[in-house]
């Protein structure tokens, strides 16, 4: 069986999310250091057990 990338060898073992709120006292990089650090713990893992990290959101620091 050929290869086609990294796309039949990923997997999603742990998940975290910070709180829907006013986080005015918290920047971006804050919400995603605990978001992560969520993640690790819900996946029963360490930091140097991970190779990558793809991250998801939604207008993060946009405002009008």
């Amino acid at each position: 069986m050929s290869s086609h990338g990294i796309r039949d060898r990923v997997a999603i073992v742990g998940m975290g999310c910070t709180p829907f709120g006013e986080h005015w006292t918290r920047s971006a990089d804050d919400l995603l250091v605990d978001a992560v650090g969520e993640a690790v713990s819900s996946a029963g893992i360490t930091l140097d057990d991970i190779d990558a990290f793809w991250l998801g959101t939604q207008a993060s620091g946009v405002s009008d």
